[in-house]
């Protein structure tokens, strides 16, 4: 279905949203059938129905967009949430958890790694390998470096 103002997010539209149709506008004693959102491109979505509902090539439908709750509640949900914003701005504490990897853990990494610039470097593969050994729940970190571009975390 194609939906003008969705390239300008007007309406804002995602997958898995709710869509409420109604074929032939016009006639008020047609019933309304949800919808889910499949896919969502420049200025069209593709919409999911059950069998019941019937559309014929040509048909007019009323269309209904129904706002998507759960995206609202995470919004709140994150707001009330205990925030520490020097953690994440200064994260001095989670630097302070990086450790020396031993031997092994260094072979461990080394083994699974596909860069050869990494793998010959002593230096770099010591820095990887002890931000991949921190505990869980440490920030992530985003190493830039002239050869190659990671985005390591923990998951």
């Amino acid at each position: 279905m194609e939906v003008p103002g969705l390239a300008e997010k007007r309406p804002s539209v995602l997958v898995g949203d709710t869509i409420l149709a109604r074929v032939n506008a016009s006639d008020p004693n047609r019933r309304w059938f949800e919808g889910l959102v499949s896919y969502v491109h420049e200025r069209t979505v593709g919409l999911q129905f059950a069998s019941k509902f019937v559309y014929r090539h040509g048909d007019t439908c009323e269309i209904r967009f129904k706002l998507n709750r759960s995206t609202i509640r995470r919004m709140h949900q994150a707001l009330q949430l205990p925030f520490d914003i020097p953690r994440v701005l200064i994260p001095t504490a989670d630097l302070n958890k990086i450790r020396l990897p031993s031997a092994q853990e260094t072979n461990e990494v080394k083994a699974s790694l596909i860069n050869q610039v990494i793998r010959d470097n002593v230096r770099q593969l010591l820095a990887v390998t002890a931000i991949k050994i921190r505990p869980a729940g440490s920030l992530p970190l985003i190493i830039w470096g002239p050869y190659v571009h990671f985005i390591l975390s923990q998951s």
